[in-house]
């Protein structure tokens, strides 16, 4: 016989509703490049999965998309360059070698919070930088809005 739950009295928890990081550099992994394709135009891209690797906030899962497109190359070249991936070598090779390349790299990241068009607050990755071996988990981000 199986045993019965009674979901009426049970707590609602581990709903996937996390609060934002504050704003700031984090260290991270990028554990997922899954190749896909933008809703809003059709184009190819890579969804990335980034785990910040440490500090208070370690564990925690970022995402961010690169659309395979000329007006979006710009951040395909910025995450390219912090990676030590040649840009040109990203620009030559297709879209299925850079999610290649990119899974399982270490980058900073450096977060910014944004409203999104559901009213929520989330985190957006504004820049991707050289993982630096002694990079605090955040730190001022003036000195990387160049």
């Amino acid at each position: 016989m199986s045993e019965r739950f009674n979901f009426k009295d049970a707590k609602t928890t581990g709903s996937g509703d996390f609060e934002p990081l504050p704003d700031g550099v984090y260290p991270a992994k990028i554990t997922g490049a899954e190749l896909t394709t933008a809703q809003s135009s059709g184009n190819p891209m890579i969804k990335l999965t980034l785990q910040i690797s440490s500090g208070e906030y370690a564990k925690r899962l970022v995402w961010d998309n690169l659309v395979w497109t000329q007006a979006a190359f710009w951040k395909i070249k910025n995450i390219a360059e912090a990676t030590n991936i040649p840009s040109n070598q990203a620009a030559d090779a297709g879209i299925e070698e850079v999610a290649d390349e990119l899974l399982n790299m270490n980058v900073d990241i450096l977060l910014e919070s944004k409203t999104n068009s559901n009213g929520k607050l989330q985190n957006v990755v504004k820049k991707y930088l050289p993982q630096e071996q002694t990079a605090p988990v955040v730190s001022n981000k003036a000195k990387f809005m160049q």
